[in-house]
């Protein structure tokens, strides 16, 4: 995670004015998490940054609830499945399985969820990042 000033550093760009941003790249499932994603905090936010700092919860369950559901949404959409079965704990891979089994009874279940009906496969995300 990284405070950054979006007014500076993503100038122009259409992201500018978010409160958060999750850069990664779903070309590599079996890399290392911490080596590819990145969670930039918006600093131009000054009172969502200090919420995050000082952890409240339904600002962190809020964040935490899109940067899972952004990969695991694109994990599924990809057709990951077989990279779940043989993921590493530590992979992207690894930890999307880790957090569709917290929301969901299982892959296919969360499949239908995402397909057909999104809110509750948002929702069911968002309840599974409950600190």
């Amino acid at each position: 995670m990284e405070v950054v000033s979006f007014s500076t550093v993503f100038a122009g760009r259409p992201h500018e004015a978010a409160p958060w941003l999750l850069s990664w790249s779903p070309a590599s499932p079996g890399r290392d998490f911490h080596g590819a994603a990145r969670l930039y905090l918006n600093a131009d936010e000054e009172d969502f940054v200090e919420r995050v700092q000082e952890e409240d919860e339904l600002t962190l369950q809020a964040m935490m609830g899109d940067v899972v559901s952004q990969m695991c949404e694109t994990a599924l959409r990809a057709g990951w499945d077989e990279d779940f079965d043989s993921a590493e704990p530590a992979s992207v891979a690894g930890r999307v399985a880790h957090w569709l089994g917290q929301a969901f009874s299982d892959v296919t279940a969360a499949k239908a969820a995402l397909e057909n009906r999104p809110g509750e496969f948002r929702s069911a995300i968002l309840a599974s990042v409950r600190l």
